[in-house]
Formats: structure tokens, C-alpha cells, sequence
């Protein structure tokens, strides 16, 4: 019997442990079906340099691209009978960068590209740029402007020295004389095998822009300035230009930008800017694509910064931060004024000065 009454007892605790977990007031079932009180989200304000940049694409070029054609002194399309230097080689003034037909091509220095043939009685820029240039050389010569008799002596020594006659004993016909403004040059790409040539051909040697493309000067960086970035930058601003093969770096600024926007080939308006490295860029870069990174602005050193969210207007267009102290439940405004914004975050500085520190608790939602 005894047993009997201890399983009724325990059958009862039972029974009155689950009405009690189970039964609730009405102020407590209105509690629990209240949304619970919403906690406040806090980023620590944090000290570092701010940076503002626009993120845009490069291409690295020389100042100088020339590309050599065929001589009018030779007949029909020609024929390449001496391979020029390979591509990456480096031309000196003076130097016959290629043969085609038998006729040669010299590179000498001047700022006035080559527009007809030079033959005794002439004169003009294009005459005292080859005179300076055989004078360099060491054919001598007065450097005065006129295809003179004196000229014409050096011009056929300057085609002896390598080889050659000059058309008609006397002339450098268009063509066989090209003119760049800096030297050295270098060959940024040449046909690579002897025989006719045949534009667009398989089976000829030219498939190129020219029969050799001459680069002089140092490398720049083209790119372009998008509409939505116009406000951003400025001529001089600081640039990093990085070589994403090799993970190089090369400082540099910002020098030109076109004062009217072109459409580029993928559609897109902007202006056409220029980058000049601190450093002369290696020839390896000539024609890759790199990355740009252009610094709009920059704090003086390390701010307090602070993501946007955490900044708020008043009517008055001042501004503050609101900053949750350790253990309250109740956030304190803090005034401030902001500096500049990058990747989502605020440069800001409290009116006050030791109202805000770092590791303080800034309200960025709720």
C-alpha cells in the first residue's frame, strides 16, 4: 500500500511542476508576447590615415611611337632584305633599322618628322635637322639650312659608311630617312622574317603596323578620367601605377587631363589623361594594361575616423556622433566636425576637444 501512495504523491509533484512551468499571469504572457527590446549597434572609432582614391585602368606607351614604311625609292610593295632589330632592342642615331628592296632606312634625331625627299637646292627644318645630324655623326658640314654643295658630299659619305648610294647620287629619298626627337630608341615591334611584303597576308612578312615600330622617350601611362570622377581629381594629384604581373609599384602624378571628353572603344565618355612616374618605367611595360590608383585626398597624418552611418545632422547642419559608454543603456551625442570620406568611413573631429577617444563606441543602428 505504502508504494501505491508514493507513486499517487510523485504522480501529483509531477503533475503540479508542469501546470506551473505552463501557467503564467496575463502581465507575464503580454511580457513574452512583446517584441523584445532592441540593443544598440556600436563600431569603435578608430585612428588611422583616410584616403579618397578612383581606381581606373592604364595603358603604358612611349612619348614617341613611329612606324617606318616603305621607301618611295622603292618600286611596288617591296621586298624585306634585312631583317631590322628584334623587338626590345635599342637603336642608336644613325643606325639602318631596316633594308627593303636594297634600300636602307636611317634614324637620326630632329623634332620635324619626315614629309618629302631631301635633294640639293632645298632648305628648311627638315635640311638643317639632317645637316646637325651628319655633323653629329662626324661627316662635318655647315648646319645652315641649305642642301648645299657641302651636303650633298656628306650625305653620300653617310650612305658609303653603310654600304649604299644615295638615289640619283645626290637625293634621300622619302623614307629612307626617318627622324625621331630622342634617341635612344628602341624597337617596340619588327617584321621578323625576309621576303615580299604583303599586308594582311599570311604568307607575307608584314602583319604589323609598319614595318618596325620605333619608341622614343620615356614610358607614360594613358588613361581616362570617367564623368563621375571629374569633381575627384586634378592635374598633380598622386598616382600609384602597379604592374600586376610583378606586384611592382611605381609612384608617379597626375599630368594632364583633356580639357574635352572623347568616347573610348568600349563606349565610355571621359577625359583623356596622362601619368609620369617618379621613376622611369622599365621597357618590359611598354603596352600592358595596369592599375591606377589615383589618391583624391588624404588626411594630414592619422584622424579619428568613423564609419558614415555613425554621423548624424542636425537642423542647424551641425553634426555629431552619438558614443554608448561601458555599461549604459543610453547613448551621448558627441559634436564633431568631418573630414573626408573613403571606403565607407568619416574623418571626424569632436568640437570639444577629449569628448571622443579611440576604442569609444559609436551608434551606427539599432
Amino acid at each position: 500500500m505504502w508504494l501505491i501512495g508514493l507513486a499517487v504523491l510523485v504522480s501529483l509533484s509531477a503533475g503540479s511542476w508542469w501546470l506551473g512551468a505552463h501557467t503564467q499571469s496575463p502581465e507575464q504572457a503580454a511580457s513574452r508576447a512583446a517584441a523584445p527590446v532592441a540593443s544598440w549597434i556600436t563600431v569603435p572609432v578608430d585612428e588611422r590615415v583616410l584616403a579618397s582614391t578612383v581606381v581606373v585602368r592604364g595603358d603604358v606607351s612611349p612619348v614617341v611611337s613611329l612606324s617606318v614604311v616603305v621607301p618611295s625609292s622603292v618600286e611596288g610593295s617591296g621586298v624585306v632584305t634585312r631583317l631590322p632589330p628584334t623587338a626590345g632592342s635599342e637603336v642608336v642615331e644613325g643606325a639602318v633599322v631596316i633594308e627593303v628592296s636594297g634600300r636602307p632606312v636611317f634614324v637620326v634625331q630632329g623634332d620635324v618628322p619626315t614629309y618629302r625627299s631631301l635633294r640639293p637646292g632645298m632648305w628648311g627644318p627638315d635640311v638643317w635637322q639632317l645637316q646637325a645630324a651628319l655633323f653629329r655623326l662626324g661627316f662635318g658640314g655647315e648646319v645652315n639650312g641649305v642642301f648645299d654643295r657641302a651636303t650633298e658630299a656628306n650625305v653620300k659619305a653617310l650612305y658609303k659608311a653603310a654600304g649604299y648610294e644615295p638615289v640619283d647620287g645626290n637625293t634621300v629619298a622619302f623614307g629612307e630617312l626617318v627622324f625621331l626627337p630622342t634617341f635612344p630608341a628602341r624597337v617596340q615591334s619588327a617584321v621578323s622574317r625576309l621576303g615580299p611584303i604583303v599586308a594582311g597576308s599570311a604568307t607575307g612578312v608584314s602583319d604589323v603596323s609598319g614595318l618596325v615600330v620605333l619608341s622614343a622617350g620615356e614610358l607614360l601611362v594613358t588613361t581616362a578620367v570617367r564623368a563621375g570622377d571629374e569633381g575627384l581629381v586634378r592635374v598633380g594629384m598622386g598616382v600609384e601605377v602597379l604592374d600586376e604581373t610583378t606586384g611592382t609599384i611605381y609612384a608617379g602624378r597626375l599630368a594632364t587631363i583633356a580639357t574635352t571628353a572623347t568616347m573610348d572603344a568600349s563606349g565610355q565618355m571621359g577625359r583623356v589623361a596622362t601619368i609620369a612616374t617618379d621613376e622611369p618605367l622599365p621597357a618590359s611595360l611598354t603596352n600592358v594594361n595596369v592599375r591606377v590608383t589615383i589618391t583624391a585626398a588624404a588626411s594630414d597624418g592619422e584622424v579619428l575616423v568613423v564609419p558614415l552611418a555613425a554621423v548624424s545632422s542636425a537642423a542647424d547642419t551641425s553634426t555629431r556622433v552619438s558614443v554608448l559608454a561601458a555599461g549604459a543603456s543610453t547613448p551621448v551625442d558627441v559634436a564633431v566636425t568631418v573630414g573626408i570620406s573613403a571606403d565607407g568611413f568619416v574623418a571626424v573631429e569632436p568640437v570639444v576637444k577629449g569628448t571622443l577617444h579611440v576604442g569609444d563606441l559609436v551608434v551606427v543602428g539599432r
